[in-house]
This record gives structure tokens, C-alpha cells and sequence, in this order.
């Protein structure tokens, strides 16, 4: 059993996560991702309506409110279903956007790039 520094690299190296060696790869996780939520939150559609679900929060202390930087530009407070049903969209339109996730052949995704731009703008 390592310790000290060797036992440090080994914890760090056990949470570190692999992205698919073929930068298609990134892509298709997303897509997947995506379903797999929007799957999710249709089971609890029933239960979270905007009468029983005023706000989307984490909690009593913290609120989540809506802002696209498009249409939204200052953060707006919705529903959890407003907020939910906002966020797939606009990560469905993320999916669909070919300058960020290219479907051509040998075109290559620029997530990067555009979550970079995000961060500076």
C-alpha cells in the first residue's frame, strides 16, 4: 500500500475520468446524457407541476433562476418545470448547432471553443 506522495497520485489518478480516445466520442456521450436526463425528469413531470414546484432550487437556501444570455439576459426566477423545460431546450439547440457539435464526417467538435467564449463573454 503506498503512502505519503505515491498514495496522493494514486487517489488523484482513481477520480480522474476518461474521455473516448476519438474526439466523436465527446458527441455521442453528450446526446446520451442528454437523453438519459430527459428520460429522467419525464418520470417526475407528474409530481413537479409549477403550482407544486414554484421555484427550481437546491433547497431551502439556494434558488436556480433562468438566463440564456438570448432571450433571457438577466436571470429570471421560473418554475423547476419552466427552468427544466428551458434548459433542455437550449441544450438541445447546443446539440444541433453543426458549429459546435459537427455531424460531417471528419469534422471535428468545438465544444471547446465555444465554452471558452461563453466564459470570456
Amino acid at each position: 500500500m503506498p503512502n505519503g506522495a505515491a498514495a496522493e497520485r494514486e487517489n488523484r489518478n482513481a477520480l480522474t475520468v476518461s474521455w473516448p480516445s476519438s474526439a466523436v466520442g465527446a458527441p455521442l456521450l453528450a446526446v446520451d446524457f442528454f437523453n438519459q436526463i430527459n428520460m429522467l425528469y419525464g418520470t417526475i413531470t407528474e409530481f413537479c407541476t409549477p403550482q407544486e414546484c414554484k421555484v427550481m432550487s437546491a433547497g431551502p437556501k439556494y434558488e436556480y433562476h433562468w438566463s440564456d444570455g438570448v432571450q433571457f439576459k438577466k436571470p429570471v426566477r421560473v418554475s423547476a418545470p419552466e427552468y427544466i423545460d428551458y434548459l433542455m431546450t437550449w441544450v438541445s439547440n447546443l446539440l444541433d448547432d453543426e458549429a459546435v457539435f459537427p455531424s460531417r464526417i471528419g469534422a471535428y467538435p468545438r465544444f471547446g471553443d465555444w465554452a471558452a467564449g461563453r466564459a470570456a463573454g
